[in-house]
């Protein structure tokens, strides 16, 4: 996990900075991205078997993975938010 978040802060300073180029995209495989962001999610207690990913479908994609898994992970926070 603490490799995990090296690779966000890294990432998203570059974002920050301006300094990210569609050079630093590559092709990502849209179910292994899913399936690492669920992994690597930070989840409490049963929040997990709330969580249910069917991959019918899988595509490549051009992408910074660890700003997707961010995206994944702000999807999951959303979707397990409890009042």
């Amino acid at each position: 996990m603490n490799t995990f978040i090296d690779d966000d802060l890294k990432t998203i300073s570059y974002v920050v900075s301006g300094s990210q180029s569609r050079d630093d995209l590559i092709s990502c495989r849209i179910n292994s991205c899913i399936n690492k962001a669920i992994q690597y999610y930070p989840f409490e207690g049963d929040e997990k078997e709330c969580v249910e990913f069917k991959s019918n479908n899988d595509f490549i994609f051009s992408a910074n993975p660890v700003l997707f898994y961010r995206v994944i992970f702000n999807l999951l926070k959303n979707a397990l938010y409890r009042n």
